[in-house]
């Protein structure tokens, strides 16, 4: 059992370390697979 809270930010982190998996996979620039993971880590981290 995890808080309301606490099992948001566990899903949010699953589904947001694929994504991120999938970004850093593609055929991108370093400038834009940087950009994409800074995104990421802003999405993942805000509380609301």
């Amino acid at each position: 059992g995890f808080t309301p809270f606490e099992a948001m930010v566990r899903a949010r982190m699953v589904y947001y370390s694929l994504v991120g998996e999938f970004t850093l996979g593609t055929r991108t620039n370093q400038a834009e697979r940087l950009a994409e993971v800074r995104l990421q880590h802003t999405i993942l981290t805000r509380r609301d």
